[in-house]
């Protein structure tokens, strides 16, 4: 009877800890794609034409106009918390990124982007972007560099900070 309350109790444990590995793993990718959609949205030019839609509905950049801005960044307000948030709309980000980049007249896609963990129990990243600048007639590329710092928010992974180097 130890014998099999033994084997029983191993077993247990063993599927505890390949449900858990297998959870800690799909947190890890989880983790992995909101910092990528994050760089994505963040530094691609006009995503999902939201600058567009702002100026088109002809929000002046120096007055608040609520609305207008929420649409601006519904795309982005799901990957940060509302700290964050509320800095990247204090400091126009990335709508200044938007508005240099239209001003120009290029398109900015993230082409690459690289992550390497810079202090994992305050879940500090480092990340490398490499973005491709289109003025229709040549296309360059450039790196940015910077860190970002993800933490729980309501039970989800979410960008807290953004510093850009």
């Amino acid at each position: 009877m130890k014998h099999i309350t033994r084997k029983l109790g191993l077993l247990l444990v063993m599927i505890s800890l390949f449900v858990t590995g297998c959870a800690s793993k799909e947190d890890a990718q989880n983790a992995q794609d909101m910092k990528e959609d994050f760089i994505q949205v963040y530094f691609t030019s006009d995503y999902n034409q939201r600058y567009t839609n702002l100026m088109f509905n002809g929000v002046d950049l120096v007055e608040e106009s609520e609305t207008y801005y929420e649409a601006y960044y519904s795309d982005i307000s799901s990957l940060v918390t509302q700290e964050c948030l509320n800095t990247l709309i204090a400091n126009r980000e990335p709508i200044k990124y938007d508005k240099q980049a239209a001003d120009n007249g290029e398109s900015i896609t993230v082409a690459d982007v690289t992550f390497e963990e810079y202090n994992s129990e305050n879940g500090v990243y480092l990340f490398n972007v490499t973005l491709e600048a289109d003025n229709g007639s040549s296309t360059s590329t450039y790196d940015v560099t910077g860190q970002i710092t993800v933490e729980k928010e309501a039970d989800q992974e979410k960008v807290s900070h953004i510093f850009i180097q």
